[in-house]
């Protein structure tokens, strides 16, 4: 008898998709759209299945979480939209995307660091 072993809910967090050489990246915040692709690629032959970061909290409070997975980006960096849609909307695949307002934009020279939460 083949017993189906259950699969953990996963909730992976990332900030910046962009292509940012390691030297201007030294908190490893950005991974590489090619990455990201990879990932999603590896969940789905995992057989998981892609909800928002809600659907994911709602189902793990019903005990119904097997098998899910949601994606968030923090910070809201302008790849977010340049890359990272795209890529989500090949994929079809929903995320939850937390939006920030910067006091100083953070690009790969201007790493984050000094920002403010907006309510």
């Amino acid at each position: 008898m083949l017993v189906r072993r259950p699969r953990p809910p996963l909730a992976l967090v990332y900030h910046g998709v962009c292509d940012v050489p390691v030297r201007r990246d030294r908190s490893s915040l950005f991974t590489r759209p090619s990455d990201l692709a990879r990932h999603i690629d590896a969940l789905r032959q995992w057989n998981y299945r892609f909800v928002t970061f809600g659907q994911l909290a709602t189902c793990v409070s019903q005990g119904e979480a097997d098998g899910l997975v949601s994606l968030t980006f923090d910070d809201g960096l302008q790849d977010n939209l340049t890359t990272l849609l795209p890529l989500l909307t090949a994929s079809g695949i929903p995320a939850t995307v937390r939006r920030r307002r910067l006091a100083r934009p953070a690009t790969p020279r201007r790493p984050m660091g000094s920002h403010r939460h907006s309510r």
